[in-house]
């Protein structure tokens, strides 16, 4: 893996807290954990580099939204949406949206880290 990082950006703190714990034993990397995406983009900048982790549903702004404000900031930085979700057209305004992947809840755990894996390679 190169110097690129895992932001994951989710409301739910058991989701986060569990996918943290996988990604430092699968990759020896530690993701930065937002509960608020309000929070995620007055720190995150054009320099960071790696892949975000992203929820649709949250309190504060919508998944959507998020993806829309991050690519304005950063189009180099690569998206993957966790949603349960994927019915009617999530997916596709998702995808619309800047988001280089959608991943249905429940997940299987390969299918992220070969995601995750293949986009901090690029």
């Amino acid at each position: 893996m190169n110097q690129s990082k895992i932001f994951i950006i989710d409301d739910n703190e058991e989701l986060c807290e569990s996918l943290q714990f996988l990604f430092s034993t699968t990759y020896e990397l530690q993701p930065q954990i937002y509960y608020n995406p309000q929070v995620f983009l007055e720190e995150f900048s054009q320099e960071n580099t790696g892949c975000l982790i992203v929820d649709i549903f949250m309190p504060y702004m919508n998944g959507l939204d998020l993806i829309k404000r991050v690519k304005e900031i950063n189009k180099k930085v690569k998206i993957i949406i966790l949603s349960g979700n994927g019915g009617g057209n999530t997916a596709s305004k998702a995808l619309e949206a800047g988001a280089d992947a959608f991943i249905k809840k429940p997940f299987g755990i390969s299918e992220l880290l070969d995601k995750v894996s293949a986009f901090l390679n690029k």
